[in-house]
């Protein structure tokens, strides 16, 4: 028997249209929620940027106008402060010392500016202004007087006397030249170093402590807790690890700010209450993801900005410049100094969590650089800076003894 090729039939199969209907349902939400994203995270971003713009409220400028003999008048501005009582108290110190050392001379102004004009905020910067000025801790004095000579022979008269008693003398500039920012180290007194090495001990000690108990009871909490091995390409340890080292050294932190907040309520100590309210979303989202191993790098990053914007919010800490021409001029307009600092406490943020891997890389890494900006502040007298960087050098010393060299728990 002979088959012809016309009695072959092969099944041919279609497509069938609702599996292609059933695929772009599935597809284009997935799709239209990839393009958007991007899309939703500048929003974010923008809405944090307005509200803490809008949130960050006044800063209150101590202003003094005093006239003294000779028909020489001295405008003190100092650098803006958060609360009115603060400003209010600044401008009273002023007052009273020009009354203490000059009964002659006459406090002519004495206010808390809201806003200054350029021509204010140009004191407060390094550039040349037309008058003598003196640089002080935290502000400048301008010498006025329709006698150029006698302005500026009051300007080195009171250099000559804040040096001669001991302090830190008043430098007195010329007009029209460069007025950089005083940068001569300022001793700590013994009570405040022994105050924040005794902070770093007890924050590494509760840090080691809750450690502790992480390992120790590593059974209970295994299920959502542990890191599984060979899940990475930067992962390199051989067995299921706690991940949630970050509990050990937020509970240091906590509790040496509430013992700083108890024994000495003075400014860092408040300020330093308010660096770790600021730092809870970051710390939320990483601790979230640590154990739903379901938050995204995105996600993370802008909970980062978002900590720096309270940050700006609750303490003010925003960057006024990086001494490059032109950035410096954007960085005056305060939504962009928001935003910019929002972007560099992300990325500074991010770039130690990229070298995190090997045991101890990180926290190591974290110790030195906070081991810096500790002498550093030091040297020019910034207590809070000094605390905040001893308070986290113990946090993480506490966490290195559990995660080197053996790795029993990571951030």
């Amino acid at each position: 028997m002979t088959w012809g090729l016309s009695s072959l039939r092969f099944p041919i199969r279609t497509p069938r249209q609702p599996a292609k209907l059933n695929s772009a349902k599935l597809n284009t939400p997935t799709l239209a929620k990839k393009a958007y994203t991007p899309i939703a995270a500048v929003g974010f971003f923008i809405a944090v940027v307005g509200a803490t713009h809008f949130l960050h409220g006044r800063i209150y400028y101590p202003h003094v106008v005093v006239e003294a003999q000779e028909n020489v008048r001295l405008e003190f501005l100092q650098q803006g402060l958060l609360k009115n009582e603060a400003c209010q108290s600044a401008v009273a110190t002023i007052a009273d010392a020009i009354r203490a050392s000059c009964p002659a001379c006459r406090v002519a102004v004495r206010q808390c500016a809201g806003k200054l004009e350029p021509a204010y905020e140009k004191l407060l910067s390094e550039d040349p202004i037309e008058m003598p000025s003196s640089r002080l801790p935290r502000g400048v004095v301008t010498y006025i007087s329709d006698n150029k000579a006698l302005a500026l022979a009051a300007c080195r008269e009171t250099e000559r006397l804040t040096g001669a008693n001991g302090g830190v003398p008043a430098t007195c500039f010329a007009p029209d030249t460069k007025r950089p920012f005083p940068v001569k180290p300022q001793r700590f007194e013994s009570g405040q170093v022994f105050s924040g090495l005794m902070i770093l001990l007890l924050t590494g000690l509760i840090s080691v402590f809750v450690g502790h108990l992480i390992v120790r009871y590593e059974a209970l909490h295994a299920r959502w807790s542990h890191d599984p091995a060979h899940t990475g390409p930067q992962k390199f340890h051989a067995a299921p690890t706690p991940r949630i080292g970050g509990l050990e050294v937020m509970a240091g932190l906590f509790v040496s700010g509430a013992v700083l907040l108890a024994i000495e309520p003075i400014a860092s100590s408040e300020q330093f209450g308010y660096l770790l309210l600021a730092s809870l979303p970051a710390f939320l989202g990483g601790i979230t993801e640590d154990v739903t191993k379901n938050v995204g790098p995105p996600t993370r990053l802008l909970l980062t900005m978002l900590a720096a914007a309270f940050g700006v919010w609750l303490l003010g800490a925003v960057i006024p410049r990086l001494d490059i021409p032109g950035f410096d001029t954007l960085l005056k307009w305060a939504p962009f100094a928001i935003a910019f600092t929002m972007f560099a406490v992300g990325g500074v943020a991010n770039s130690i969590n990229i070298i995190d891997g090997y045991n101890g890389l990180a926290a190591g890494h974290a110790v030195i650089v906070l081991a810096a900006m500790a002498w550093v502040s030091a040297l020019v007298g910034d207590d809070f800076v000094f605390t905040s960087a001893l308070a986290m050098i113990g946090a993480l010393l506490g966490f290195l003894a559990w995660n080197y060299p053996k790795g029993k728990i990571f951030l």
